[in-house]
């Protein structure tokens, strides 16, 4: 789960607001379509919650708190989400809003102190928060499924080998960390990186463990 900077509403869905009978359910293919494009770009072609890569074909169209007439058109409400496993039968190998269904959840990815507490566990790729209601990320997103565990740490494993090959047993240079940094950290360059949050924490991780 990375920061989510919300924009502006599409201005099709602001004018639909207006009509009598606006609705979820009724929403004109056209302002849907907007609706989901400006999710994509503002997410970076990611998953709200897991991270994975998603596109206009894959993507969900998710309410961050559960449905309701006052809240169902409300913009900053609604989230990019990818398919969350809806292929499986069984429900516990189901992830993000998929598993989630109407539960409520307190840990918000549009909020910059709330996603600044996640951090993973370089041993298995688990996905944690400092944060008292961080056992959501578990419990209620099931993001420490064995799949999205083993994702993460094979991303994790990935930076450390290119790391250690680069520098052996030479300590790492604090400069070539913050380049690969600014990389990650760039919209532009990561549309689509999956899981592009356990790189920037590792990255970030590793600079203040550096000296030089």
């Amino acid at each position: 789960m990375i920061l989510i900077q919300k924009g502006k509403a599409p201005n099709s869905l602001v004018q639909y607001k207006y009509q009598f009978d606006a609705s979820f359910n009724n929403l004109p293919s056209v302002v849907k379509n907007d609706i989901r494009t400006a999710l994509l770009e503002e997410q970076g072609f990611l998953c709200a919650y897991c991270m994975k890569a998603i596109d206009d074909k894959s993507m969900k169209i998710e309410h961050y708190q559960a449905r309701t007439p006052d809240n169902e058109l409300d913009y900053k409400n609604l989230l990019a989400c990818c398919s969350g496993g809806e292929q499986f039968g069984e429900y516990s190998e189901r992830t993000c809003d998929t598993y989630k269904e109407d539960k409520v959840l307190h840990i918000d990815p549009q909020n910059i102190h709330h996603t600044r507490t996640i951090s993973y566990r370089s041993s298995d790729g688990t996905i944690q928060s400092s944060l008292e209601f961080g056992n959501e990320l578990s419990d209620i997103l099931n993001l420490n499924s064995a799949l999205l565990k083993t994702a993460r740490k094979d991303i994790i494993d990935a930076l450390d080998n290119m790391i250690g090959k680069k520098f052996g047993s030479k300590p790492c240079s604090k400069s070539y960390l913050q380049a690969l940094l600014n990389k990650y950290s760039s919209r532009v360059n990561n549309h689509n990186t999956s899981f592009l949050g356990v790189y920037l924490w590792y990255l970030t991780k590793k600079i203040r463990q550096c000296r030089a």
